[in-house]
Parts: structure tokens; C-alpha cells; sequence
């Protein structure tokens, strides 16, 4: 039976899942609905105690969201509260949940028969979710995407609609958890990859009316690469270099010590890092032949560090955790894959060698630093 249309969508904002990113946007602006991963630890958690508890200025404060969550996107549109805008920051491990939960709410609207091919794109009966997690993850969504509907039988017209709606985005702003208490950083505005303006009014009422700063930029491959410049020194090259194997100690090492390290030999490899990420970025087509690696990098660095200059990331956080509950990863962590495995392969795929060789050799450095720390857990000791 078709359902009478704006009974679903509603003018709000919502988070998918419950990150650190998704928190802290929590926090500052104003989000009206909390998404949960379908069937995920956090929506069994809420379901038994609906609180999200947030630490700020040194003041703890605890929400109730009661009636602000739900168990994945299919139980928004069941419960007529799927969100205009959803800001969805999926680790890159949960990108294939992510995904089925866009195509199994794409077949419950269509379904419904709101989803109307021949609309405008700005009319199409469909939320605005700007991808926000960290990494190069863009287009290996829209591709996981379109392969899995595939199976769906639904018209092109309408998948090529869902995968128009889906942006890039990418924030300067995240949280820390430690158990069940989030510690978020200061608001930061949201960068958008606006590739299509008949959606720049639809954001921008959305977004403008519930507190969020933002601005926009035409290329999501850009986006992508600038955010991978300070990840690679901030988040990956921190790992590796972050536990003094000759003391035991996990060193704190926040943003200042991440882009301006004092050790001569690691503030070389991560220069060169910056470097290499800035060659593969022009040829992915993120950077112009015009783009120079000084004018482009410096300006961002400095607004870095004197924006962000204490900031801790997440990765090192993460190695604490894992320290603490001695429960390490096989492998490299999520957020350090989804920085390090696309990059290796544009690399690979344009024949760039040496960039190709600091990937590989930035990968053996973290790997190392993690089976250290598993193999000596119990006499390491934390800096922060």
C-alpha cells in the first residue's frame, strides 16, 4: 500500500553508528536521533540502559535517549524517524553492515513505493548521509553499493539516486571512550564534497538549523587525501613510534608531537609519509598538476597545531585498551587499514615504488609495535 510521503523522512539529523566522531557531533550540535549499528553491542546496550555518558571541561554529564535511538536504519523508517541528513562515521571494518542497511532501507521505501526515479535529486524520497569515518573509504562504498544491489531488482534509476545522495565528508572533531564514558574534543566544522549543488539547499536548512558548522568543497577524492595526510602522521606513524621499547612505556604522544617530532629520524619518515600520501594523491586525482606539497600541507599543518596541538588520537587510545585488557588484533587495526590499504593500492596500481616501500615499511612499524606490546604486557606502563 503506498504510504502517504513525508510520514518517514523527517527535517532531522541523525548518527550512524555510535562512534567517537558520532558522539562528540552529539554533543556540540544538535543531533535528533541516535542509529545504531543493526543488531550491534551498542543497540543491545541502550536497549538494557538508554544513556550516553559524556565527559567535558571535567564535568560528567549523562543523556538519556530513551526515545533518540534505534536499532539500525530499517527500524528508523519502521518507526517513521529516519533523519534528512544522517553524518555516519562506519569503522572501516563495519563498512559491508553499513551498506546492507542502505539497501535494506532503499527496498522498504521503494517497497512503499516512495522512491520516484523521475524526481529531481533534491525531491528524490531519500536522506543526505555524508560518509564522515576516517580513511579512503568513498568509493569502495558506493562500489560495495552497487554491487549488492545487484541482487536487489531494483531499477537503475533509482540506485543511481541512492548512490547520488551518499556524500563525502570529513571532521576534525572525535572522542576517546574509556568503558562507558565519552570524552569528546571541541567542535569542529564538517568539510563536505558537494559533487551534487541541487543538494547544497538541502543541507545547508538542515545543517544551518541544528547548530553545525560546514563547509564545502567539490571533490570527495581530495577530502579523502588531505584527511589521509594528517592521519598518516597523527594516527598511523603515532602508533608505530608511540611505546619506548627500552623503558616500557606507552609515551603520550598528542598532535604537537605527532606533526613536529623531536626524534630527527622519525620526523623524517613521517615528512616523507606526508609526502608520499601527497604523490598518490595526484595520482588519484585528488590533488591538481598545480598543487604544490609546501602550499598545500604547511597552511593545514599550522592550523593544526594551533587548533588541535594536545589532541590525542584515537589509535593510541586504542593501543592503551588493548594493552590494558591484553586483547590485540592479528593484524593492523581497522582505523590504521583504512588509511594504509587504499593508499598501498593506488600506489601499486600506478607503479609508485617508493611510496609503495614507506607504506609497506609504516605497516611492519606499527605491527612491530603491537606484537611488542602483546608479547610484554604486563610490564608496560601508560604516559596518559
Amino acid at each position: 500500500m503506498k504510504m502517504e510521503e513525508n510520514k518517514i523522512i523527517k527535517p532531522i539529523t541523525g548518527i550512524y553508528p555510535v562512534t567517537s566522531a558520532g558522539v562528540s557531533l552529539y554533543f556540540f550540535s544538535h543531533i535528533d536521533l541516535i542509529i545504531c549499528r543493526k543488531n550491534g553491542t551498542t543497540s543491545d546496550l541502550f536497549a538494557r540502559k538508554p544513556f550516553l555518558n559524556i565527559s567535558y571541561g571535567n564535568q560528567s554529564e549523562q543523556f538519556n535517549i530513551e526515545n533518540n535511538f534505534t536499532n539500525g536504519m530499517l527500524d528508523a523508517v519502521d518507526k517513521n524517524m529516519l533523519p534528512s541528513v544522517i553524518l555516519a562515521s562506519p569503522c572501516y571494518g563495519f563498512l559491508n553492515n553499513f551498506v546492507e542497511e542502505i539497501i535494506e532501507i532503499t527496498i522498504k521505501l521503494n517497497d512503499l513505493e516512495l522512491l520516484k526515479p523521475y524526481h529531481p535529486l533534491n525531491m528524490f524520497y531519500f536522506p543526505i548521509i555524508i560518509l564522515l569515518s576516517n580513511g579512503i573509504i568513498y568509493e569502495e562504498t558506493l562500489n560495495k553499493l552497487k554491487h549488492g544491489f545487484l541482487y536487489s531488482n531494483l531499477p537503475e534509476k533509482i540506485i543511481n539516486k541512492v548512490c547520488d545522495k551518499i556524500l563525502r565528508g570529513s571532521i576534525l572533531q572525535g572522542a576517546f571512550r574509556e568503558e562507558d564514558l565519552y570524552y569528546p574534543y571541541k567542535k569542529e566544522a564538517i568539510k563536505i564534497a558537494l559533487t551534487k549543488p541541487e543538494l547544497f539547499e538541502q543541507i545547508m536548512q538542515i545543517l544551518n538549523m541544528n547548530n553545525f558548522n560546514i563547509s564545502i568543497q567539490k571533490n570527495p577524492k581530495r577530502i579523502e587525501l588531505e584527511n589521509a595526510m594528517v592521519n598518516i602522521a597523527t594516527n598511523a606513524a603515532a602508533l608505530a613510534f608511540a611505546l619506548d621499547k627500552n623503558s616500557y612505556k606507552l609515551k603520550r604522544i598528542d598532535f604537537q608531537q605527532a606533526l613536529v617530532p623531536k626524534n630527527i629520524e622519525q620526523s623524517e619518515f613521517i615528512n616523507e609519509l606526508q609526502r608520499a600520501v601527497f604523490v598518490i594523491g595526484k595520482k588519484y586525482n585528488a590533488f591538481s598538476e598545480s598543487d604544490q606539497f609546501e602550499t598545500l600541507w604547511l597552511p593545514k599543518k599550522e592550523q593544526l597545531l594551533k587548533r588541535d596541538n594536545r589532541y590525542i588520537s584515537n589509535s593510541l587510545y586504542s593501543l592503551k585498551k588493548m594493552i590494558r585488557y591484553n586483547n590485540f588484533p592479528d593484524r593492523l587495526p581497522t582505523e590504521e587499514k583504512s588509511i594504509i590499504y587504499p593508499l598501498k593500492r593506488i600506489a601499486q596500481e600506478n607503479n609508485l615504488l617508493k611510496e609503495l616501500y614507506l607504506l609497506e615499511k609504516l605497516e611492519k612499524e606499527i605491527l612491530e609495535t603491537i606484537n611488542f606490546a602483546k608479547n610484554n604486557v604486563r610490564n608496560i606502563s601508560f604516559c596518559f
